[in-house]
């Protein structure tokens, strides 16, 4: 009798099907901003990163692709940079252990430098689009990533910029 209960209750455990979560994203302000790239022949050259975790992402490659290039599309900040930043990345990270660790607890040790998500949880990368700045139209971005990706955004001249915020180093 004993072996019939334990045998009905591991086939109903084993039977019962979890909810499919639904895909989100989670914007780090903290690892997002304004940043010095380099330092260049007329003074530094500045990045802008967006930095996402995506919690339950989609196990098949071409319906992650889609999912994060329509997110790309609908919320990257390209139109509103100033023109001193030539550079820009929107990096998505799988949210797991290792990236809410670092998120979480990272930060608050010091020593923080945008590479240190790339050093601590380097394999959850999970995507990145890359833009740089045409040097003679200053209102282009042109990008050859992801690999296969050949992408121009084109800005309107006429549009208006906004001040975005420096990454938030330690706050």
């Amino acid at each position: 009798m004993r072996t019939i209960v334990i045998l009905a209750v591991l086939l109903s455990i084993i039977s019962c099907k979890k909810p499919n979560r639904p895909v989100s994203f989670i914007y780090l302000d903290k690892l997002s901003g304004k940043d010095t790239a380099s330092f260049g022949e007329n003074g530094y050259i500045y990045k802008y990163l967006e930095t996402i975790l995506i919690d339950n992402e989609p196990n098949d490659r071409v319906d992650k692709f889609k999912l994060l290039r329509k997110y790309f599309n609908d919320h990257n900040k390209i139109s509103l940079l100033e023109e001193d930043i030539t550079r820009y990345s929107m990096m998505f990270w799988v949210k797991n252990s290792c990236t809410e660790y670092f998120i979480d607890n990272y930060l608050e040790s010091g020593g923080f430098s945008s590479n240190n998500i790339f050093d601590d949880c380097e394999n959850d990368l999970t995507g990145l689009y890359y833009y740089k700045r045409d040097k003679k139209n200053t209102n282009l971005w042109i990008s050859k990533l992801p690999k296969g990706l050949n992408d121009t955004i084109y800005c309107n001249p006429n549009r208006k910029t906004v001040k975005l915020p420096n990454i938030k180093y330690n706050e």
